[in-house]
């Protein structure tokens, strides 16, 4: 969108009487402004990244709640009525 905004910009000739309604923000200035405290939160935030350890978890709780014999009765059964309403 901003891409488009100087596009325009600089296609078109600006009336400088129209900017004198326009209440004036510096957007570079804004930019650059970093708010410390802000990034030290999200810097607190961020955790190590384990994989391996992630993968474990999930693959250990889909054992535990017992969706992987769900999932295993319902290939069973989806192959089972794929084989005997195909023809051929």
């Amino acid at each position: 969108m901003m891409i488009d905004i100087a596009q325009t910009l600089l296609q078109s000739p600006i009336d400088v009487t129209h900017l004198a309604h326009i209440p004036h923000i510096d957007l570079f200035q804004s930019l650059h402004t970093i708010d410390t405290e802000f990034l030290g939160q999200i810097n607190n935030k961020i955790k190590e990244t384990d994989l391996g350890g992630d993968i474990s978890k999930s693959w250990q709780h889909f054992v535990k709640t017992g969706q992987v014999w769900a999932f295993l009765i319902g290939a069973i059964v989806g192959y089972m009525a794929k084989t005997f309403t195909s023809y051929g």
